[in-house]
């Protein structure tokens, strides 16, 4: 018996394809919304492996009309040149100098920047937080995307207490909220806060979270569209 031919077309296919990825995350890409673009200058999405953050970040992306630009930490050669080679292949050109990557990103008409497995990257956190995201447009949101929350030189530089937020991805539920029997580490004042809360991260320290398997993602690649960010 054959299947039913989908009616309309490939972008509303996509559209509904996307609305199925979020199920169970409503909360999460609700608080995430708001943030990309033009929200803190680093947003820190950071759960488990394999727990779906890229599938959040790709799907809530998607249904904004922003222009963003994907790099793969995966793919990545934890070095600076390894990180403009990347970033040249998914502004799909050369790779830029350090000193005039930002200009090629405000040409691009970036709006939001997202460095998936972000956890591979550990040598280039300096230089990323130091100089890289420093020299972006003040309209640029970097969305930190891997297994661990910002460390403590995120938290105490100077500036960037005020410009961080942090997201952190629980497990998916039916209505996108945690279950009333998870808990999450409480700040040292005893203020707990339910996962999926997303904040400036100089109200608490950080969480850290069990390894897990990598979460699939497909090579370094632009995502780029006058109305959706997808893949």
């Amino acid at each position: 018996m054959s299947q039913p031919r989908p009616r309309g077309s490939v972008s509303d296919r996509l559209a509904a394809a996307v609305a199925a990825a979020l199920v169970g995350r409503a909360e999460e890409s609700a608080r995430l919304t708001p943030l990309a673009p033009h929200g803190p200058a680093a947003v820190f999405v950071h759960g488990p492996g394999g727990i779906g953050k890229t599938t959040l970040v790709t799907g809530t992306l998607a249904a904004l009309a922003v222009n963003c630009v994907s790099l793969d930490g995966r793919y990545t050669e934890p070095t600076v040149p390894g990180a403009l080679a990347a970033l040249g292949t998914a502004l799909g050109g050369p790779p830029p100098q350090s000193a005039t990557a930002a200009e090629q990103i405000a040409a691009a008409d970036v709006d939001v920047l997202v460095i998936d497995s972000f956890e591979r990257l550990n040598l280039l956190d300096g230089w990323i937080r130091n100089e890289f995201t420093r020299a972006l447009p003040a309209g640029v949101t970097t969305l930190l995307v891997g297994r661990r929350g910002p460390n403590a030189a995120w938290r105490t530089a100077p500036g960037w207490r005020t410009l961080l937020g942090e997201l952190v991805v629980g497990p998916r539920t039916s209505t996108g909220s945690l279950p009333p029997t998870e808990s999450v580490a409480t700040t040292p004042c005893g203020s707990g806060r339910s996962r999926g809360d997303i904040r400036s991260p100089s109200s608490s320290p950080a969480r850290r979270w069990p390894a897990g398997p990598a979460c699939p993602l497909g090579p370094v690649h632009r995502r780029r569209s006058s109305r959706s960010c997808s893949r």
